[in-house]
């Protein structure tokens, strides 16, 4: 019986929602709209108005991803083209100008949070919020058009965190995956941190386990020559070995031949990938911007015994679990989230903060910092909600921003395999499938069979929706009624593969 009540209650106000939401004085929900900017809507009318609202402390989607819409018609027209024929890239079209992705001329800045003071109420700091946010994004609808534009964030509480860990914070890193360096680091972003705030940078190229060290090399001499002020440290996934066997088995090649293979590279990388190695990197460059004005002997011995039990795959936990007591933590939290202005390493503390796009690993770093799991670390894009604080000695604190998509000019199947978009919620994988195999050799590496027997195995008569046919009935998965190819499931797992690394 009271199972049957609460269906009923859930069916009344499902009912009374339904009708409110047809009134012309309401706006309608974000996650049951489709966003056109083309139509040249008010751009408050493509955001749902619970989130950012004072009075809703305790939405669940307050802090939820949130991103335009695609209309159901874009979304059909790429299903359609699922089954036309690959065009293979020469390695010329593999390149991409940065200058192309950000643009520092165009309108695509970042949002900088409104000047304000403490006299302001809190009513009047989120109003003013509120309505800049709103005339920032319809700048960006009235320079643009829907098709141009990447997936990037439009929650304003998810922008308030970064506002939030960028002051707070004294040096601020930037988390990217290596594989997508420049996808992953914005200009604007750089540009903000050091002209605006005057905050020291450090760049954190992460997962460099999972591309050749040349290219690793490549990229940190780019960001070193290009930003003469960043401090650049390597860090690994540390996934190197299991994945590049895992992807050579699958293109036939043999055990033997891959340890020869990778053997001079593991050499190459072996300093960066030991976690212990790169954590002492890091704590030199902070020692170094700090100078003596922050006692970091505390951090300086966590190294050192890092140091001593490392291996490259060893999880450290026994280490990092400092002896802090609940109190002390209450009183040097005080000293950071006061009412007054913050002084650079005030009361001989020193905060960093970690910011990136998701999925760059920002989570994970945390847990590699401490040598324990402080942390949740997930797949999703968007699984941190909410700034968090960890300490990593008494005059050290770590500070994990969520992952924010900057606005940018990239192409939206780029990312979707950077991690950037949940795939678990695509609704067109294909496209993405088609930008894969058209830059690498998809269907050699994974032995694939052409779904009909007339067909070549030639590359230019295979389709995104042939790759992913083809590995469905090679993984063997099928629909339960029809018994046909599941090929929604396939390209799933083809991307999430990407993702790992393992493609």
């Amino acid at each position: 019986k009271q199972k049957k009540q609460q269906l009923i209650t859930k069916r009344e106000r499902k009912r009374n929602k339904d009708l409110d939401t047809s009134s012309s004085d309401i706006e309608p929900d974000f996650e049951t709209q489709t966003a056109n900017l083309n139509a040249r809507r008010p751009i408050r009318n493509l955001i749902n108005p619970e989130i950012g609202d004072s009075q809703q402390e305790n939405n669940r989607n307050k802090f939820k991803l949130l991103f335009l819409k695609e209309s159901p018609e874009e979304i059909k027209r790429r299903k359609a083209e699922a089954s036309k024929k690959l065009t293979i890239k020469s390695e010329s079209d593999l390149e991409v100008d940065i200058e192309d992705v950000y643009n520092q001329s165009s309108p695509l800045d970042i949002p900088i949070r409104p000047k304000w003071s403490y006299d302001m109420t809190k009513e009047q700091l989120d109003q003013q919020e509120k309505k800049y946010i709103s005339e920032y994004l319809d700048k960006i609808c009235d320079n643009y058009q829907d098709q141009e534009l990447s997936y990037f964030e439009m929650n304003l509480e998810t922008w308030r965190q970064l506002w939030r860990v960028t002051e707070i914070s004294d040096i601020i890193l930037i988390i990217v995956d290596v594989r997508y360096s420049p996808l992953h680091f914005s200009p604007k972003f750089y540009e903000y941190c050091t002209d605006i705030l005057k905050k020291d940078i450090i760049l954190i190229l992460n997962k460099i386990d999972l591309i050749p060290s040349s290219v690793v090399i490549a990229w940190k001499n780019y960001f070193e020559s290009k930003f003469p002020n960043l401090h650049v440290v390597l860090f690994s996934s540390a996934k190197q070995i299991k994945h590049k066997r895992k992807k050579a088995r699958k293109s036939g090649e043999s055990s033997k031949d891959v340890d020869q293979e990778y053997e001079l590279e593991v050499k190459a990388l072996a300093a960066e990938i030991n976690t212990a190695k790169a954590h002492r990197k890091l704590y030199e460059c902070v020692k170094k911007i700090v100078k003596n004005q922050v006692d970091l002997s505390g951090w300086s011995k966590m190294t050192e015994e890092l140091c001593k039990k490392s291996t490259i795959s060893e999880p450290f936990e026994a280490i990092g679990k400092m002896n802090i007591s609940e109190n002390e933590v209450e009183i040097m939290d005080s000293l950071y989230f006061g009412e007054v202005p913050r002084v650079k390493y005030e009361h001989g503390f020193v905060t960093i903060g970690c910011c990136g796009f998701p999925n760059v690993g920002k989570s994970s770093l945390l847990n590699s910092l401490n040598g324990r799991k402080v942390v949740s670390v997930s797949r999703t894009p968007g699984h941190t909600k909410h700034l968090q604080t960890i300490f990593l000695t008494k005059n050290v604190r770590l500070c994990d921003c969520p992952g924010l998509v900057f606005p940018s000019l990239v192409c939206k199947p780029l990312q979707i395999i950077a991690g950037i978009y949940p795939i678990s919620q695509l609704q067109e994988p294909y496209s993405a499938i088609r930008y894969i195999a058209e830059r690498i050799p998809l269907i050699e590496n994974f032995d694939l069979k052409h779904p009909s027997e007339t067909s070549s195995q030639n590359n230019n008569d295979w389709s995104p929706l042939d790759i992913c046919e083809a590995w469905a009935i090679k993984r063997g998965y099928f629909t339960a009624k029809a018994s046909r190819p599941d090929v929604f499931r396939a390209a799933n797992e083809l991307l999430r593969m990407t993702l790992d690394g393992a493609i």
